[in-house]
């Protein structure tokens, strides 16, 4: 194992937890229990973690990437994204107990991908998640079975002159040009309501 600024760095690990410091690459492959960790400004963190315990794929550092595959069979494994602006991608799998997560826990950070058994977090000020998960944190946006728009300040919309051309099944909430404008839903039919 090695580490140098701005170097490429590869990594195959048996154990231990693993941390790049400067901006690069790691890469490995790390028995569950154990952390490989992206904590350098713009690095990169990937690779595989299986085993029966928890382990991690972190980004810690501003705009840094945890990617990779996570197996645990009586544990957690957790694939974060704790760094502003950082991202977090990939596959958490679990057998048994215990948590899976993909979570982008630091300030405008991305979460996305499969959790099996488990969750996609953005549990931040302005995190976005993509995928079925949970969210309890406000200011944020979650896209996948279902989508949730949490949100403490207002919401602004543009304001036009009609709704967008109907679709079977799905309605439309918009703002209509007037003075003062005017909040509108058109039906799946075509029917405009006046709402205020």
């Amino acid at each position: 194992f090695a580490e140098g600024k701005l170097t490429k760095v590869f990594a195959v690990i048996g154990s231990g937890t693993k941390t790049l410091t400067h901006s690069g690459f790691l890469f490995g492959y790390v028995d569950a229990g154990h952390t490989l960790e992206a904590s350098g400004y713009g690095s990169f963190a990937g690779g595989r973690i299986a085993g029966p315990v928890s382990g991690f794929i972190k980004a810690s550092g501003l705009g840094s990437f945890a990617h990779g595959y996570g197996y645990s069979y009586g544990g957690a494994t957790k694939i974060i994204a704790s760094g502003t602006g950082a991202h977090a991608s990939g596959y958490a799998y679990l057998i048994g107990g215990g948590i899976n997560a993909i979570k982008a826990s630091g300030n405008g950070s991305f979460a996305h991908g499969w959790a099996k058994t488990g969750n996609i977090y953005a549990t931040a000020t302005n995190a976005f998640q993509f995928g079925v998960g949970t969210n309890s944190i406000a200011d944020s946006l979650q896209v996948g079975a279902g989508m949730s728009l949490r949100k403490t300040g207002s919401v602004f919309m543009k304001e036009k002159s009609s709704a967008l051309a109907d679709v079977a099944g799905w309605g439309q909430l918009w703002v209509k040009i007037a003075t003062p404008n005017e909040l509108w839903f058109t039906r799946d039919d075509g029917t405009d309501v006046k709402i205020v």
